[in-house]
């Protein structure tokens, strides 16, 4: 077990579909295993919880944050990386990063999660909390992710149709939708309004450590370093955390192609096969359309233009 003074759980208060004080309850089996403390669940906001963090880093061997895939968008971003080991315990929606790193997952557990099934989820972090201690320590990259608005570290993002899918999804769930049917509605209503709203460039150029590529009518390039994207759908295969480059994944087909991705994604062994992958230490995306943007599936901003930029080694995670 490791010492107190060794790791801290930093818990976000407002990822996923769980009250705060549900939160203190299901964050205890972690707490007991790992020996150690949750602190977080009393920020306010997103500010106050980065700088919970940054101040966790500086005082802690290995910082541990308990939430979704944005909850590590905070982890990765605040502060330095240099002296602190990171870990990763799925308390939020969607949970790209859980599945890359192996913790077990299924249908159910995303149903477990959706009704709030406590018993299951205690259970669930209790085991990830195992794999950390028993962990092994690994070196990440990231991807550096460029815009007008600024930049921010990340393991995922993306420009586009799924941008804005995850637009539509996030309003809904603030109106007090889960984050599974959230994500499902969100995918209908934006796969019908696109069209309207967007118009489709006729080129779109992206450019790969300095080649320049042109695709017709793309509705969406998915920017990963590992092969999942939310509930367990593995949407590139080839993406690895600690390849040295920037894996793309251009989706330059129409809506039966790409449920077939989705079905290939959650279903089939060997991932989606769909799409046209890209590879690179750097890929910048340009439109003349202004074009939705995620980071770690939330809602970003809306450009013309997204670089992107592999940062080796950025920090090291245990599980």
């Amino acid at each position: 077990m490791l010492k107190n003074n060794d790791c801290i759980i930093v818990a976000n208060p407002v990822s996923g579909p769980f009250k705060r004080e549900l939160k203190k309850y299901l964050l205890a089996g972690p707490k007991e295993v790992l020996g150690c403390e949750a602190i977080g669940l009393d920020t306010k906001s997103e500010e106050e919880y980065r700088d919970c963090v940054i101040e966790a880093k500086k005082d802690y061997k290995m910082v541990i944050c308990a939430g979704g895939d944005g909850t590590n968008r905070i982890l990765i971003n605040a502060g330095t990386n240099e002296h602190t080991i990171l870990g990763y315990l799925k308390l939020g929606n969607g949970g790209a990063l859980g599945s890359a790193c192996n913790y077990e997952d299924s249908m159910l557990r995303h149903i477990a999660s959706i009704i709030g099934y406590r018993g299951y989820i205690y259970q669930d972090l209790i085991d990830q909390a195992i794999q950390i201690h028993n962990g092994t320590v690994r070196n990440i990259d990231a991807i550096l992710c460029e815009t007008s608005a600024g930049s921010q570290k990340a393991l995922m993002a993306g420009m586009g149709l799924d941008a804005e899918i995850i637009r539509r999804s996030g309003k809904r769930r603030i109106n007090g939708e889960s984050g599974l049917w959230s994500y499902v509605m969100a995918s209908l209503e934006a796969g019908f309004h696109w069209s309207k709203k967007y118009t489709p460039d006729p080129e779109i150029k992206i450019e790969i450590d300095g080649e320049t590529k042109t695709f017709n009518k793309l509705k969406s390039v998915i920017f990963l370093k590992h092969p999942f994207m939310g509930y367990s759908i593995r949407a590139n295969p080839l993406a690895s955390l600690d390849s040295g480059y920037v894996h793309g994944l251009a989706i330059d087909m129409g809506i039966p192609r790409i449920l077939k991705a989705l079905y290939q994604g959650y279903f089939k062994e060997q991932g989606n096969t769909q799409g046209t992958h890209l590879e690179g230490e750097t890929i910048n995306m340009y439109t003349t359309t202004p074009q939705p943007i995620h980071i770690e599936g939330d809602y970003w901003t809306t450009d013309t233009e997204l670089r992107t930029i592999i940062i080796k080694n950025e920090f090291r995670m245990k599980f």
